[in-house]
């Protein structure tokens, strides 16, 4: 009897195994379609409403993946998802008090809370987290040549083949810094091709499983070295000192507890001794251009003017913004602080408590598998360093939906994994790689399964290793 009812499972896990792989796929397909219409710059057209790849490839994956959400395979709901809803609507009904147009409102709503849960959907393992980051470190590389071409042509050439044939992105006039073009390649502004090309480079670093992984993370920073933008610098360069720092003291446990704690404090010592605040101290310093950091300082001084002015709902697309003659742009190079401006106070406190909910759920959830906590300390390393650049750069369209897909794809991260979570993303990169595969900081990541009463061999580089520790 028992024989009979052991066949019957393994012939319902044999029924099951290729439904599960075909969901697999499915999910890989809808992320990597996602990823790469960010790239796409031609415009769709329904009468006033545009439509971007991206946006259709949203609207497309609607039914698929509420589905996946609610029926295959449900998620566990967190405080997290509730704040991303949350200021989705609020942001959505701030625009309908400042008399913005119902499409203007629909896709604000769409594009706020469609990245973050296609990510919730498609992306629920570390082998699909990996996938996502491979294929985003893919499409970076490959717009490099594009993006040389433009350094030293003033030609976005993509644009311009495009053009002659479909509606695209405009060529946005900008100046030449350190001798080359700006890069705009395929988004709307030369700083949106840095940042996103910043998105990539610790999850290329930790989250690709190659022995070139450092070196991918360094090709991906030299594509948002491209755009010659000080926002994308600062966060390449954010998320190289803190690589940095997790290398030369992977061995200190408590390393990223005792780095907090001295940045806040030198924070706090800075703000309390110091006559100007830290951003006019530090956005000098990071900035290519000096006198554009002054710039920013004095739009970002008056924005949060008007949004005292307007605090509950903001200006909205419509409310005149009373801006002394003095301020020669009306540009807000700060992603929290549009956001504030545009749909007021608490749709920007609901989005940063959205990515504050989110980094603290996946930092302190329990992970055992040497590789999901790869993943993690990429996943934490890459918004850290945008939250802070976001401040110096506004975000928008495709950058803007990427930042809340990424922040939806580390949602995985707060489930604890098993041991066991890696064993599909080995598989699927044996062809790739050969030979042990190293953690940086936990000593082989996956082992060979050794036969019952077996053990395994010794070598004297074990033995000098276990003598050195």
């Amino acid at each position: 009897m028992s024989q009979v009812t052991g066949n019957a499972a393994d012939a319902g896990r044999a029924g099951t195994a290729p439904l599960a792989a075909a969901s697999t796929i499915a999910q890989s397909v809808w992320v990597a379609a996602f990823v790469i219409a960010l790239l796409v710059p031609i415009q769709i057209y329904l009468g006033t409403i545009r439509l971007s790849f991206y946006r259709v490839v949203l609207l497309a994956a609607l039914v698929p993946m509420m589905v996946q959400l609610f029926s295959a395979q449900p998620i566990r709901f967190r405080l997290a998802d509730g704040l991303v809803v949350a200021y989705a609507l609020m942001g959505a009904f701030a625009l309908f008090m400042t008399d913005a147009t119902l499409a203007a409102i629909g896709i604000f709503a769409i594009e706020s809370t469609a990245p973050y849960f296609l990510a919730r959907a498609f992306v629920r393992s570390s082998a699909q987290f990996s996938a996502m980051a491979r294929t985003l470190v893919v499409c970076i590389v490959l717009t490099i040549p594009f993006a040389l071409y433009e350094n030293f042509t003033r030609d976005p050439i993509i644009l311009t083949i495009l053009d002659t044939v479909l509606p695209v992105l405009q060529n946005v006039p900008h100046e030449q810094r350190l001798g080359l073009d700006r890069a705009q390649v395929t988004f709307d502004h030369p700083i949106l091709y840095g940042v996103f090309c910043a998105f990539g480079v610790s999850l290329a670093i930790y989250a690709t499983r190659t022995r070139l992984s450092v070196f991918r993370g360094m090709v991906v920073g030299f594509a948002a070295f491209l755009s010659l933008s000080s926002g994308a610098y600062v966060a390449v360069g954010l998320q190289g000192l803190l690589f940095l720092y997790d290398f030369i003291f992977q061995k200190v446990r408590q390393r990223w507890m005792i780095l907090a704690i001295t940045t806040a404090i030198l924070y706090a010592v800075i703000e309390g001794l110091s006559n100007r605040t830290m951003s006019q101290i530090v956005l000098p310093y990071l900035a290519l251009n000096p006198g554009t950091a002054w710039t920013r300082l004095s739009v970002n001084e008056w924005a949060w003017t008007g949004i005292m002015a307007y605090p509950w709902f903001g200006l909205g697309f419509t409310i005149f913004w009373p801006a002394p003659f003095w301020v020669v742009t009306t540009s807000i190079d700060n992603f929290w602080l549009a956001i504030g401006f545009r749909h007021g106070l608490p749709s920007m406190v609901l989005l940063i408590a959205s990515v504050g909910a989110v980094l603290w759920a996946v930092i302190f959830t329990r992970q055992t598998d040497p590789f999901v906590r790869a993943c993690r300390t990429g996943f934490v390393i890459t918004f850290v360093g945008l939250c802070i650049a976001v401040a110096t750069v506004h975000l928008w369209n495709s950058t803007y939906v990427a930042f809340l897909f990424l922040l939806g794809s580390g949602m995985w991260l707060t489930d604890e994994q098993s041991s066991d979570t890696a064993d599909d993303v080995e598989a699927s990169d044996t062809k790739e790689r050969r030979g042990p595969r190293y953690s940086r900081d936990l000593g082989p990541a996956y082992r060979r399964t050794l036969p019952p009463g077996s053990a395994p061999r010794t070598s004297p580089l074990d033995k000098r290793t276990r003598e050195s520790l």
